[in-house]
């Protein structure tokens, strides 16, 4: 009988060693908690997305000034070649003026001078 109770024992004994064998060692536990605690934390995610997203929103801001001051700079761009091209036909009609004037000038002098041959011949 007293084997038999030993045997029991040893049964027990063996089970009771088994589940021990199978539970989580200290050690690991500790090691999974220092892992997850050097993860990133969830609010330190969230600062750098809303870091991002307020970069994002600076970032379209300053493409949309650069893209009215792009806008503003081409339509200056377009005044000053239409008064270029105002002022450059202007030229060109006071050189068409001063041409004319100089032809009136031609005539004339030619009438003067045609006048005097005239008047030459007649007195001789």
């Amino acid at each position: 009988m007293n084997t038999l109770d030993n045997k029991v024992d040893n049964t027990t004994l063996d089970k009771v060693t088994e589940i021990i064998d199978n539970k989580v060692d200290r050690s690991d536990f500790e090691y999974i908690v220092n892992s997850i605690n050097n993860k990133a934390d969830r609010t330190e995610l969230d600062h750098f997305s809303n870091a991002v997203n307020k970069s994002r929103t600076e970032n379209d801001h300053s493409v949309l000034n650069l893209e009215k001051k792009l806008d503003h700079i081409k339509n200056e761009l377009e005044n000053q070649r239409q008064s270029f091209n105002t002022m450059i036909d202007k030229k060109a009609d006071v050189r068409d003026i001063e041409r004319v004037i100089q032809l009136a000038s031609k005539k004339t002098d030619i009438d003067i001078i045609n006048n005097a041959l005239v008047e030459t011949k007649s007195e001789i």
